[in-house]
This record gives C-alpha cells, structure tokens and sequence, in this order.
C-alpha cells in the first residue's frame, strides 16, 4: 500500500500538482523535492530557510504555530513559515506529507477508487456515547451555523467536507468549494484537497456545547416562567 501511495503521489506531481493543504512542492536538483510553506515558495532552495532533510522533521514541523501554540488540528491554516525541506525522492515526500496533513494523500486515492463511506452528520452524532449522546438533539438550524463557524477555511480547517447533514440536506452557509470534490483526479490539480470524511471530536464537541447550552437556557426560561406564575396567583 505504502508504494502504491508514493506511485500515486508521482503521478500528481508529474501531471502538475503542487500544493498540499499550506504546504507547497517544488523539485530541486538531482531528483529532490523540496517543500515549503507555499508563502515562502519563492525562497526554495535560495539558503534563506531552515532547512531539513529527513522527512521526520516535519512532525516537529506541524507541531506548533508561529505564535508557539500546539495544533490539534493540522489541518487548520496555521503551518508556521520559514522551514524547507529538501528530500531526497517521492517516497521521503510522501513520508514528509503524512506528517504535515496525516492520511491526507491516502484519503484522496481512497475517495478517487470510490474506496471512502462517508456518514452524514446525524449518523455521527447518533452513535454518540456518555456526555456526548446528547448531540444527537441538535437541531438542523444549529447544526448549519455549527459547522459553518467550525469548519470555516479561512480561520479554522482546510479540509473540504463530504459528509452531508442528513440524506436530504447539504451545508447552506457553506461555499460550494468546501464540500464538493470531483472524483476525476485532474479536476484536483495543482492542489491536493484534503478531505473530511467524518465530523471530527472539535466538532463533536462543539455540538455537545450547543445542546447542553441550549437545555440549560430552555430550564432557567421554564423556571422563571413558573416562578412568574407563582407570584402572580399570590
């Protein structure tokens, strides 16, 4: 599997693929790759970046952002900057890749071999177990604004959603590019997308919050209701 992952991974590079997630590639001189974060592209190979050459660095790499604070999520846009690493062929890119966006060129063959189950939504969070089985009460209208606030590209994660809200309904508040993936592999160049193909525990999370939010609002409303009613019959 593992040489059939980095014979995927050659055949989008040589068909013109570039990028991946903020990390760009670029060939560098006797078969290397060299990646980047795509803001210092122009600066590959230059000596003005620190550079690595094993494909392990980029675990340390994906760790933090600039500001030095972990990333639980790798997907989300915070790759900090100033790194190169020159490796020597596809199989350290590849390697190099898996730490930087994890299964991410795995999840791509996978979804282009019709290979992925995607639950929506409500699957997800109607198999919820202890203090999360409270999800599945989140209402529709919750559930657009929640994952249009969690899953935003600009801020927040990267990966464009495959999975729908229910079998009937898609994500409103959210723009086209995110949750639509061609299965025809030129449609994904330059870029390799990265792919969600299941709601991940942030958001899971979050929408225990809103629920349980929403609850505690509905009792301290219903309490006041009845103490309203109390003093007004005395």
């Amino acid at each position: 599997m593992t040489e059939e992952l980095t014979t995927f991974l050659t055949d989008w590079l040589d068909a013109g693929g570039s990028r991946l997630g903020e990390a760009a590639i670029t060939r560098g001189g006797a078969g290397q790759w060299l990646v980047t974060h795509h803001l210092d592209a122009a600066e590959a190979g230059r000596g003005t970046l620190r550079r690595h050459e094993r494909p392990e660095a980029a675990r340390a790499i994906a760790l933090h952002d600039a500001e030095g604070a972990y990333r639980p999520l790798k997907s989300a846009p915070s790759l900090v900057r100033g790194w190169e690493l020159a490796l020597p062929d596809a199989a350290a890119l590849r390697l190099a890749l898996d730490f930087l966006y994890p299964a991410a060129v795995g999840n791509l063959a996978r979804w282009l071999e019709g290979g992925v189950t995607v639950p929506t939504l409500r699957e997800t969070l109607g198999r919820q177990t202890g203090m999360y089985k409270c999800t599945a009460l989140l209402t529709d209208e919750e559930a657009q604004r929640l994952v249009a606030e969690t899953c935003e590209s600009g801020s927040r994660c990267l990966r464009r959603i495959l999975w729908p809200l229910d079998a009937e309904q898609g994500w409103r508040l959210l723009p086209v590019e995110k949750t639509t993936v061609s299965r025809d592999p030129a449609a994904s160049f330059p870029e390799m997308p990265l792919l969600c193909t299941d709601a991940c525990p942030l958001l899971v999370g979050g929408a225990r919050d809103v629920v349980t939010a929403r609850r505690k609002a509905e009792r301290e409303a219903a309490a006041a209701s009845a103490a309203a009613a109390t003093e007004s019959t005395t």
